[in-house]
C-alpha cells in the first residue's frame, strides 16, 4: 500500500470519526442545556436506568478510544477491564428487566 493510499485512509476515518463526534455533539446538546432532573422527571424508573447506563458506557468508551488515539493500550487500564464489565452487566440486568415486564404484559394481555 502506498503512502498516498494510507494517507487517503486516514482522511477518511478522521472524517468519518469527525461526523460521529458531530453526531454525539447533537445528539447530547439537550442534556447540557437543562439540568438532569429536568431531562429524567418524564422518564419511567427503566427509562432512567438505561440512560444513566448509556452516558456511562459512552462515557468509558470514548475513554477507551482516547487511550488508543493517545498510543497507549485501552484494553489494559481499569476503565477497561473493571468498569466497561460492570457497565455491560448493567446492560444484560436491564435487558433482563424488559424481558420479564414483555413476558409479564404478554401474559396479561392473554389473561383478558
Amino acid at each position: 500500500m502506498s503512502s498516498s493510499e494510507r494517507a487517503a485512509i486516514a482522511n477518511a476515518s478522521i472524517s468519518a470519526l469527525s461526523a460521529s463526534l458531530e453526531e454525539i455533539d447533537s445528539a447530547t446538546l439537550c442534556l447540557e442545556d437543562c439540568a438532569a432532573e429536568d431531562v429524567t422527571d418524564n422518564l419511567l424508573p427503566i427509562e432512567d436506568a438505561k440512560l444513566n447506563v448509556s452516558l456511562a458506557y459512552s462515557a468509558a468508551s470514548l475513554f477507551y478510544m482516547l487511550q488508543n488515539v493517545e498510543g497507549k493500550d485501552g484494553t489494559t487500564h481499569q476503565i477497561y477491564t473493571s468498569e466497561l464489565s460492570e457497565i455491560r452487566s448493567y446492560v444484560s440486568k436491564l435487558k433482563k428487566i424488559e424481558a420479564d415486564a414483555k413476558t409479564k404484559s404478554t401474559n396479561e394481555n392473554e389473561k383478558v
